[in-house]
């Protein structure tokens, strides 16, 4: 008799720890969750970083290309100069020349 009552106490208290340990396991089930969610979350602080990195080395890439681009122009527009000078000296020299042979000539 009493071993059957003992049972049934047993099977109480059984029922009572099953909530418990399933809310345990659910815990330990979120816990996990959270882990791998947290994982995945410095993963993607890491490929954020590596993405900053990128960007900033592009950036000043960009910069250098544009301040290159500035001295090309620069040099371009010196070296135009510097062919129209010559043209006109050129041009100064064959007239003089013109002139000089015209006296010659006379």
């Amino acid at each position: 008799h009493t071993s059957t009552g003992n049972m049934g106490n047993f099977h109480d208290i059984s029922a009572l720890l099953e909530p418990a340990s399933a809310a345990v396991q659910d815990k330990h089930e979120g816990f996990e969750a959270s882990n791998d969610l947290f994982q995945i979350f410095e993963q993607m602080c890491d490929q954020e970083n590596v993405l900053q990195n990128s960007i900033s080395k592009f950036q000043k890439r960009l910069l250098k290309l544009k301040s290159l681009r500035k001295e090309l122009g620069k040099e371009m527009i010196d070296s135009i100069k510097e062919s129209q000078l010559l043209s006109e000296k050129t041009h100064k020299y064959s007239l003089d020349l013109a002139e000089a042979v015209q006296q010659i000539q006379t």
